[in-house]
């Protein structure tokens, strides 16, 4: 049993960063014209939002740019995208939402051009993070749809939007991201803090389980029912035993369980 669930976290994990290791490939126009690539965001913890001015989430945007002043030190960068298809309430110009951002909520995180996000015109970017090859696949629902992307380009965490930017469990994710300064437990404090160290790497799993243990636990068990191994990825308990395993630090050779198929 152990051995299955710890190859949770490592299949989860590894899926993940195989939707999304192209992210950093893209190249994206931003809200003044420019054209960028998201490799400039290598080794930073992303929050990529499909934003909107007319909403009734609007307000989230104060939230938004209070994570991104609390945490940008640490390396995190709120990135946005406003996206007109959820009742026409993104209308305007660049120009006008850029202004309509400054003056109302004094936005300073990177925002980009309008793009969708659903549908046969869908920006490649969004076909990464909801495609069918990502960990967290489906349809957008609204504006204000979250993710959070690793320093290495792993899809952590999909958030719902109505889950606000001061939500207890999108801290916790961006802190785990970022390597918290009070790790969860002492053995993995030990480990060496680099950008992709033993450390790194367990509080990323920790948080990609814990993201799919919240829409197990919401009953959107789509979220895995596309993967080969589906029956142990929907199973709460053997996520919530993975999780207290990566938290105690515990160092399982991942080959052996590659090559032994989850036998314990």
């Amino acid at each position: 049993m152990r051995i299955f669930t710890f190859l949770t976290a490592l299949l989860l994990a590894q899926a993940a960063a195989v939707a999304a290791n192209s992210i950093y490939e893209m190249t994206l126009k931003t809200i003044e014209g420019e054209e960028v690539t998201l490799a400039q965001y290598k080794g930073k913890t992303l929050l990529i939002v499909n934003v909107a001015s007319k909403c009734g989430l609007t307000r989230q945007y104060g939230g938004l740019e209070a994570l991104y002043q609390k945490y940008k030190d640490r390396g995190l960068v709120v990135l946005g995208f406003p996206c007109n298809q959820f009742g026409g309430q993104e209308p305007g110009t660049n120009e006008e939402i850029q202004e309509f951002c400054s003056r109302k909520f004094s936005v300073t995180f990177p925002m980009f051009d309008k793009i969708e996000v659903n549908g046969t015109n869908r920006s490649p970017l969004y076909e990464r993070l909801a495609g069918p090859s990502s960990p967290f696949a489906g349809k957008i629902k609204w504006n204000f749809t979250k993710f959070l992307i690793g320093g290495d380009g792993t899809i952590l965490q999909r958030f719902e939007p109505r889950v606000a930017p001061d939500a207890s469990e999108m801290i916790a994710a961006i802190q785990a991201s970022l390597g918290s300064s009070t790790p969860p437990d002492a053995k993995v404090a030990s480990m060496k803090e680099e950008p992709n160290g033993p450390a790194q790497v367990y509080a990323d799993r920790i948080a990609v389980l814990r993201g799919l243990l919240d829409q197990l636990e919401k009953g959107e068990s789509e979220a895995v029912s596309d993967s080969p191994h589906a029956e142990r990825l929907s199973d709460p308990e053997l996520i919530r035993q993975a999780i207290r395993q990566l938290k105690a630090g515990e160092d399982i050779c991942t080959r052996c369980l590659m090559a032994c198929g989850g036998a314990s």
